[in-house]
């Protein structure tokens, strides 16, 4: 029977034996004292751990627990919400006849908002016929003053006949809806998050007030950024939303902009404003980079009365954008009150998108009108418990050191126990601050400095680098380490000298040429043993260039050389080219259980703030000393040469 196993049995003998001398009648014990973190405490480490003093007025031993959750992870944040899409009311602010449908359908929206749990409308466009008749905007502004007087968030973006589409300007679309309508929001967790020429995230090349604009939802554990794009967006709109996204990489992103797809499910041809992007063009730069834009809604394209669609398209990760079109503009009366409405079922990992017309008061229920969509958001969790212990009354019990999210919220509680009866604490909240575990002592430096032609040799400090068979594929040309990979093979690198349970690796790699086939890989072991025939235990994190020029991280337990994969996903932003150099950081923290980070970035920007991945293992054979290690995998049909330079390995402490 191995020490854990005793442990534990010798533990549950005892809390028996505790649990059958207690006296049946013994009163309950005192409500536990929280005191660390305290109530409401921020930028707490990631690393720290729950304090709390347990009392009883009998003096009996007590069993006492700790129980966590994340605030995003709550069980009631799972519950349904809806966004409601306004289409092009364009022919309904042009003709006072036609405005009684734009009345009903802002007036049907504040009424459902209940019943939808309606969290924020999006206009999709073309608020007005002009852009230069008054009376016209003054019919829509009052038509979305409705929402604003029911409390209900609600954004709008200039459609090409909201402005002058040779020069851009919108001053009546600016007169009437000016960025003081979009502050003092009171909707829980909708909150307007800023706009184009607020310099908010760097600084943007042109001020476009409400023409641009994006909206944060939270829904527990949904996190949504919603973004406003103008009528085909230039480039400066563009690159503000991808600093944007960039600032919020926790976050799915909904797009909302005038035109994208045509009735067909492809990108509309239309012809560009000048300076503008066609639909394709912001596609290919801003949506399929952008690996978190999971969908894309828009308006303006109609042909005859048709003006529906929905589709997808591949971005840069290979997942799937969903595409949809909704507009009723050249129907009866300028399009009689049809709107399209998208209610998020985050437990059913779907989005339902349903049509209606309040003034028809009907339901349109064809394949383009009443359709679903996929939508795969982190799923809630009750509490956990984090820890348990006996101690006698009056005494204080500590948790291990915890592995907590950077930037995230959380509640805990403890309770105890002494025979049938039970106290419980009150719930308190505490947040972490950003990136966690400083690292410290440094175990192991190379900058490849030296020049070597077989083997990497002795680095600047952690010994001498051992490569198995494979001893000539490595070379060192003062300042960068080269291995060469013949395909179909592997090769690897194990620096096991200095060992640690608390390793911080950092060092940038690259690779000579685009990966073909079934693509290529570079490991880097943050927690590797092994022998002279390779790294066989530990933990790594695994990059894989895909030919398509895509970039995956896999984040592996490996065990007698299989690996168990705990985290894998393409990473958003990045498309391979041959020689990119990137930066690539791994830990492995910890023993029973182990915590494995890992983040890549592009070498020339700067290190991100949040970890790509952070997981929780305790797979057993794993939860020792390690050193650090490398190991990458030829092509099918081609030689790889990969390179690495500035290895920086710290303990944690």
């Amino acid at each position: 029977m191995s020490r854990l196993k005793s442990f534990l049995g010798l533990s549950a003998v005892v809390f028996l034996l505790l649990s059958v001398v207690a006296p049946a009648n013994a009163a309950a014990p005192g409500e536990p004292i929280l005191l660390s973190p305290s109530a409401n405490a921020s930028g707490v480490g990631t690393d720290s751990k729950l304090s709390a003093r347990f009392t009883d007025a009998d003096a009996q031993t007590l069993a006492t627990e700790f129980h966590l959750r994340k605030v995003s992870e709550q069980p009631s944040s799972a519950q349904d919400f809806t966004i409601v899409a306004l289409p092009d009311t364009q022919n309904y602010s042009s003709a006072n006849a036609n405005m009684p449908h734009y009345m009903a359908q802002t007036n049907w929206i504040a009424s459902s908002k209940s019943q939808l749990k309606t969290v924020l409308v999006s206009h999709l466009g073309d608020v007005a016929g002009l852009p230069d008749v008054e009376y016209q905007f003054q019919r829509a502004a009052g038509a979305m003053d409705v929402l604003t007087a029911a409390k209900i968030p609600w954004t709008v973006l200039p459609g090409n006949h909201d402005m002058d589409v040779a020069t851009g300007e919108a001053i009546l679309y600016d007169k009437y809806f000016p960025l003081s309508k979009f502050t003092g929001w009171t909707e829980p967790g909708v909150s307007f998050g800023g706009y184009y020429g607020q310099n908010q995230f760097g600084r943007d090349a042109a001020n476009r007030l409400l023409k641009n604009s994006y909206v944060r939802i939270d829904r527990g554990s949904v996190r949504l950024l919603v973004l406003n794009l103008e009528h085909h967006a230039p480039d400066g709109v563009l690159d503000w939303a991808k600093r944007v996204i960039d600032a919020h990489p926790d976050r799915q992103v909904l797009l909302v902009t005038h035109n994208m797809i045509h009735v067909n499910g492809d990108f509309s041809n239309a012809v560009p404003r000048p300076g503008g992007n066609t639909p394709q063009e912001i596609f290919e730069k801003l949506v399929a980079p952008k690996c978190q834009i999971f969908m894309v809604i828009n308006g303006h394209n109609t042909q005859g009365t048709s003006g529906e669609a929905n589709s997808t398209k591949k971005n840069s990760c290979g997942d799937d954008v969903s595409l949809a079109l909704s507009n009723y503009q050249n129907r009866t009366q300028g399009g009689q009150g049809w709107l399209r409405y998208y209610t998020f079922k985050p437990s059913e990992k779907r989005i339902e998108a349903r049509t209606y017309s309040p003034s028809l008061k009907a339901f349109e229920t064809d394949a383009d009108s009443q359709f679903d969509l996929p939508f795969d958001a982190p799923l809630p969790s009750n509490f956990q418990q984090v820890h348990k212990t006996e101690l006698a009354a009056g005494g204080t019990a500590t948790t291990p050191k915890l592995n907590l999210d950077a930037n995230s919220t959380y509640e805990w509680y403890a309770t105890s126990t002494v025979g049938s009866t039970h106290a419980k604490s009150q719930v308190r909240t505490f947040s972490t601050g950003s990136d966690v575990v400083p690292a410290q002592v440094s175990l192991v430096l190379d900058t490849f400095t030296r020049k070597r032609s077989k083997g990497w040799g002795k680095g600047n400090r952690g010994g001498v680098w051992q490569h198995g068979s494979g001893k000539n594929s490595f070379s060192v040309n003062g300042s960068e380490g080269k291995v060469l990979v013949p395909k179909k093979k592997s090769r690897f690198a194990l620096l096991d000298g200095v060992k640690s349970s608390k390793s911080d690796v950092t060092a940038t790699v690259r690779l000579d040429r685009l990966a073909s086939g079934n693509g290529t890989y570079a490991e880097v072991w943050a927690r590797a043993n092994g022998n002279a025939k390779g790294i066989s235990h530990g933990y790594r994190a695994r990059i894989v260039f895909a030919s398509n020029k895509t970039v995956r991280l896999d984040l592996d337990s490996v065990r007698n050389g299989k690996a168990k994969t705990l985290a894998r996903k393409r990473v958003g932003g990045i498309k391979h080219k041959a020689g990119t150099r990137y930066k690539v950081r791994v830990q492995a923290v910890g023993t029973s259980p182990t915590t494995i980070r890992a983040k890549i970035w592009l070498a020339k920007d700067p290190e991100p703030k949040n970890w790509f991945y952070q997981k929780v293992d305790s797979r057993s054979g794993l939860q020792v000393h390690g050193g650090v290690g490398f190991r990458w995998g030829g092509s099918a049909n081609k030689s790889q040469a990969f390179r690495i330079d500035n290895l920086v390995v710290r303990e944690v402490r």
